[in-house]
């Protein structure tokens, strides 16, 4: 049996192309006599390709081709031959549409001109190698999840073969192509049917408590909450299955967004497992950078900012200049991700600065609803995927926000890192977030004493926050794919989702 496995984006995102190596055929005319020899390579065992979203599996079933006529036989032998039957077997949760093709393998100038290979499949009708479209053999095939089809070849020689054929040979092998086939019902919510497509279910056995880390209250899935577009699915604690790579890097995805794209943070340049301790690479970093130089105004706890020692809160937080973390990772984007663009999906970055108490203007003392909604001392933190203000919702274009991106990337929300599993003064180093470095978040917390604050993932996995002008601060980019924009993989470190 062939053991190449060929890998093709058929459609969107989604499904790869499978083809499996079935069989290789193999003919030679050698003498005057005609003498013909047949050649086939087999294995025990199945041989399969798994996308994470569809498996497909082929096997011999019955005898192989026997040939019994040395000579170049009639069509009305050719029928009567035991023909080689193989089973192709949906062993996914996705139905499954494709062809069957028989491509040669020969190099043409010692290739038997396929205008005298003669074959059949199953009951249809006898026919030319050089008659078929595209080499296809069996067409539009649909398999339902958990389905299989027997198919059955035929291969010979035509009689009316000539002598110029002589030396020549036929090499071939039977694969596969096609695509997933999606169908969604009627009131399928968007991050549903993405969540489905990749294969992943919601933990409805355990309900997170947001005042304790996923370690102690031993949550480890996915789970629902709101966001601006409807129900958001999020992986919380120590996952397994949020591995993606892309662009040449691995990223953990953080959660659906309830228009279906897909939110995931930046991991590094190998895939790592939980817990792990990047102390002495700061593989799952891009560097560090502080979130603004400026410190002492309100101001300065925008993703981009307004004018220090305004007077309305307005001019203070209105998006007239970029913080220099917005600067650090749009350089990063375009110089590592501006070639990706079809797949990312613009999205809400939510820098929320709407006020709890004070006024948010210039030096006043003020505590941003962020920090109020995920203080340590509540007994129940309320944390939220919804953006309040307009103004606070970061996108590229006008019509999810405000428009104010120069490229479709942002920072996790200090919301995203409790529903991670994360929480204030309390260390997680198991869950999927935890790095080993204190690394930004884009949630402000208040200003106080002369100093702008905001949220920060701290080294031992618990929820903090920092002065902006904290220069050791990390930055690990978040970005979203598009909905159809995976193609395979199971998301596992060793097997993660693959774009494209």
């Amino acid at each position: 049996m062939d053991k190449d496995f060929f890998v093709k984006n058929k459609k969107k995102i989604i499904i790869v192309i499978v083809i499996l190596a079935l069989a290789l055929i193999g003919f030679s005319l050698v003498n005057s006599t005609y003498s013909l020899f047949y050649h086939e390579e087999t294995a025990s065992n199945a041989e399969s390709y798994s996308t994470g979203l569809l498996s497909i599996v082929a096997s011999s079933k019955g005898e192989t081709i026997s040939l019994n006529n040395t000579l170049p036989i009639s069509d009305t032998d050719g029928i009567n031959t035991t023909p080689y039957t193989f089973t192709i077997k949906n062993i996914g949760n996705l139905d499954y549409k494709f062809n069957v093709k028989l491509l040669s393998t020969s190099s043409s100038d010692t290739t038997i001109d396929p205008q005298y290979i003669k074959i059949k499949i199953d009951d249809g009708n006898v026919t030319t190698l050089s008659s078929l479209t595209n080499s296809i053999i069996k067409s539009d095939i649909t398999l339902a999840a958990g389905e299989s089809i027997d198919i059955s070849i035929r291969v010979w020689l035509s009689s009316n073969t000539p002598n110029s054929q002589i030396g020549k040979v036929f090499n071939s092998k039977i694969v596969t192509d096609g695509q997933a086939v999606y169908t969604s019902t009627n009131n399928e919510i968007p991050a549903a049917e993405t969540l489905r497509k990749l294969g992943l279910t919601v933990d409805t056995s355990k309900t997170p408590v947001f005042s304790k880390t996923s370690e102690e209250d031993g949550t480890n899935g996915i789970y629902a909450a709101e966001d601006d577009f409807g129900t958001s699915y999020y992986f919380r604690g120590a996952v397994e299955n949020n591995y993606v790579y892309f662009a040449g890097f691995y990223w953990r995805i953080i959660r659906i967004n309830g228009d279906g794209t897909i939110r995931m943070i930046y991991a590094g340049t190998s895939a790592h497992e939980n817990g792990y301790d990047d102390s002495s690479t700061k593989d799952t970093i891009i560097g560090t950078s502080a979130y603004n130089d400026n410190n002492g105004d309100n101001t300065y706890v925008g993703y981009m900012y307004g004018t220090s020692g305004s007077s309305t809160y307005n001019e203070t937080h209105s998006n007239t200049n970029d913080s220099t973390i917005k600067a650090y990772i749009d350089t990063w984007y375009e110089n590592n991700l501006i070639s990706y663009e079809q797949y990312i999906a613009d999205a809400i970055y939510c820098n929320d600065r709407s006020v709890t108490s004070g006024t948010g203007i210039g030096t006043t003392r003020t505590n941003y609803a962020g920090d109020t909604r995920l203080s340590y001392d509540l007994t129940l933190p309320n944390p939220t995927f919804k953006c309040t203000n307009a103004n606070d919702k970061f996108t590229k274009n006008t019509t999810l926000g405000n428009g104010k991106l120069t490229n479709p990337i942002g920072l996790i929300t200090a919301d995203e890192v409790v529903y991670a599993g994360g929480w204030t003064s309390k260390m997680n180093a198991s869950y999927y977030l935890y790095t080993r470095y204190h690394y930004w978040t884009m949630t402000p917390d208040f200003y106080w004493g002369g100093y702008a604050s905001v949220g920060r993932v701290d080294y031992d996995g618990h929820l903090d926050h920092s002065d902006v002008d904290y220069a050791d601060g990390s930055a690990r980019p978040v970005v979203s794919l598009n909905s159809d924009a995976i193609s395979g993989g199971r998301g596992t470190m060793t097997d993660p989702f693959v774009v494209g």
